[in-house]
């Protein structure tokens, strides 16, 4: 029996966008105390089940593809919190697909070079440095708010979760080249829209713990893990338009995935670093005959 997803909880002086739905989707109802809705953790939190997952705990990429596809999508810009439009025409943005889950968001386009922020920044450290002088957005000072709060509830509750590298697209850790996912193109096709010797030095820097480099791909492409504290993830198009959707999930539930279109030469890259632990799916789909590069890694 699915369970009934909550409205947000009650939580002490934070603003609740309405682009959020759920807060906390429990088999069990909460309990108020001293007016703060409070998780009964007797139960499996929706999302945590084993719906993607195969009898030895591996990811299952085909129901990955499945569900994410098939679940509705929302834009960046409905979930933006702030964002920061750069001299070179691009931008960076911080984005919150949970209550309290902080992403930091960046479009790609071949020639221009990334912007690298460090990750030990906290997102209104990282939006001051790229916008010195300029008033934090109240947006996401709130959501740095919650994401203490959401943090602070995992402690408090007893929530313990393991930081492991579970699975990634061939079932191991380390660095993989080419995993299963999509197509590799035989005869490598001219990729001079977007080069993968200019994407993997710029995007696809190899991660301390896992790191999956997706070269010359065509057809649909995933990333998959579990119990992840810092992740990037990017791709970019040297031929064609292709789909890029990213969803997480947090110790309370799935968010609803975050879906952008790119055309031939653009990209985007997405970052999370710090506060709650989650498990991702950077999905690249509605991509047959079409050419792209995909990458991911975390520490």
């Amino acid at each position: 029996m699915p369970c009934t997803s909550r409205l947000w909880a009650s939580t002490p002086n934070l603003t609740k966008p309405n682009v959020h739905k759920r807060a906390f989707c429990m088999k069990k109802s909460c309990k108020r105390i001293t007016g703060i809705a409070v998780l009964m953790i007797a139960t499996q939190a929706c999302g945590a089940g084993p719906e993607n997952h195969a009898s030895d705990g591996a990811i299952d990429l085909q129901k990955v593809a499945a569900s994410a596809e098939n679940t509705p999508a929302v834009t960046p810009e409905e979930i933006e919190l702030a964002r920061v439009d750069l001299p070179n025409g691009e931008y960076v943005g911080w984005y919150e697909p949970a209550p309290g889950l902080i992403v930091l968001g960046q479009s790609i386009r071949y020639p221009i070079a990334p912007v690298v922020l460090d990750s030990s920044l906290s997102p209104i450290e990282q939006y001051q440095k790229l916008a010195p002088g300029a008033d934090v957005p109240k947006a996401l000072i709130d959501a740095v708010e919650r994401e203490k709060y959401y943090a602070d509830e995992a402690d408090r509750l007893g929530i313990d979760p393991t930081v492991s590298i579970e699975t990634s697209s061939n079932g191991q850790g380390g660095q993989t080249d080419n995993a299963a996912g999509a197509s590799v193109q035989k005869a490598l096709p001219d990729d001079s829209a977007c080069p993968w010797s200019w994407f993997q030095p710029a995007y696809c820097q190899p991660g301390v713990a896992w790191t999956e480099l997706l070269s010359f791909k065509t057809g649909n492409s995933t990333i998959a893990r579990n119990d992840e504290w810092n992740v990037h993830t990017a791709m970019c198009s040297y031929r064609g338009a292709v789909q890029y959707r990213v969803r997480w999930r947090t110790w309370y539930d799935w968010t609803t995935p975050v879906n952008v279109t790119r055309q031939t030469g653009e990209g985007w890259e997405w970052s999370h670093s710090g506060g709650l632990d989650f498990d991702f799916e950077s999905l690249v789909h509605d991509a047959t005959g079409d050419g792209f590069h995909h990458c991911g890694r975390g520490a």
